[in-house]
């Protein structure tokens, strides 16, 4: 079984300000899809995942006068903040994917809990370097629904 990785990339003000690019770049996108599952290729997609700027650990962190000079203010993300802006977007992108013959993988479901995305442990320990990318600590421990990818 054969795996390629595809990765989609869009120029989200591109793609938002124009109604033509929305559309061409779904077609693009099916046409890609298309192609893969014509040629057997097992297609996993994995939808958006949780970003956003209090995911970042500088966000965490605010300066004080006082010793011991910062405070750590670590702030959720509720699912519904998260998955407004580009819901109308993925949803179609899943479908394409979902009707075409591919699998879907919405990390959502992973990796936030009773309507709640978290951006740190229990004990304050980020889970994301940046705004958008986890650190490989995390990944390694809590980053589970790729496993049966790597399993085969």
């Amino acid at each position: 079984m054969g795996y390629v990785p595809l990765l989609l990339l869009l120029n989200k003000n591109y793609i938002y300000n124009s109604d033509i690019a929305y559309r061409k770049g779904l077609d693009n996108f099916r046409t890609i899809v298309q192609e893969l599952i014509k040629n057997k290729i097992n297609l996993f997609f994995i939808s958006s995942f949780p970003q956003g700027d209090r995911f970042s650990p500088f966000s965490m962190i605010q300066r004080d006068l006082t010793y011991p000079f910062y405070r750590v203010n670590i702030q959720n993300y509720k699912l519904e903040e998260l998955k407004t802006s580009n819901t109308k977007f993925f949803e179609e992108i899943n479908d394409i994917v979902t009707k075409e013959g591919g699998v879907v993988i919405d990390p959502y479901h992973y990796l936030c809990n009773d309507g709640v995305c978290p951006v740190a442990s229990d004990v304050g320990i980020p889970f994301y370097r940046d705004e958008s990318h986890f650190t490989t600590q995390y990944v390694k421990a809590k980053v589970e629904y790729l496993d049966f990818l790597l399993s085969n």
